[in-house]
């Protein structure tokens, strides 16, 4: 799975392709429409929004920090220098906007990720779907990793999620596919790629 990332300002993002978080590794019967889209914008940050086809999303958090997955959950989770690094970013939000943001390099090694200048989330909820719109700035991300020169073709690693492990039908998709053993989303080996173009 490869997802290329056009360069662009913020209104770009409407003509970005749209990827679909459709696949299914643990046999949910509820599978709502999802999917995602992003742009890097230069000399500033990536900007991506999530989106599910989803009335009455469950919020039970409102503030950062807690288990979003719990909720309605729409997740992203990025390695930005996969060459030098195992340690990703997961970027967990539900429709409240309340967010979790981790780093490490697998489920079990994981800590707080808090950086000088911090990612933002937005969330909007509509009629028959609600969305978030996340944007990662290059501080952050330099803070993770030292510089990374996002580059022509440059390529890094990850995988987008929805979730809901106490909503009424608990349900786990992914945009790049993942092995059908344990429920697990925290499987780098299984991240897609993401190209800038």
């Amino acid at each position: 799975m490869n997802y290329q990332i056009i360069r662009g300002s913020a209104a770009d993002l409407e003509n970005a392709k749209e990827a679909l978080i459709q696949d299914v590794p643990w046999g949910s019967t509820y599978t709502p429409d999802c999917r995602f889209r992003g742009v890097f914008l230069e000399g500033k940050g990536f900007l991506f929004r999530l989106c599910c086809y989803e009335k009455n999303p469950r919020i039970t958090f409102t503030e950062p920090g807690g288990e979003v997955c719990e909720d309605s959950c729409l997740e992203i989770f990025l390695n930005f220098a996969p060459e030098k690094s195992r340690s990703y970013i997961n970027f967990e939000m539900n429709a409240a906007g309340a967010y979790l943001f981790g780093i490490g390099p697998d489920r079990y090694d994981r800590v707080e990720l808090k950086t000088p200048v911090m990612p933002e989330v937005t969330a909007k909820i509509g009629e028959d779907r609600w969305e978030v719109t996340l944007f990662i700035p290059l501080e952050t991300i330099y803070a993770v990793y030292g510089k990374v020169p996002f580059a022509k073709d440059y390529t890094f690693t990850g995988n987008a999620f929805k979730c809901g492990d106490l909503t009424e039908s608990p349900h786990y998709l992914s945009w790049a596919p993942l092995q059908r053993d344990a429920i697990d989303f925290h499987r780098s080996d299984r991240f897609g790629t993401f190209t800038i173009l």
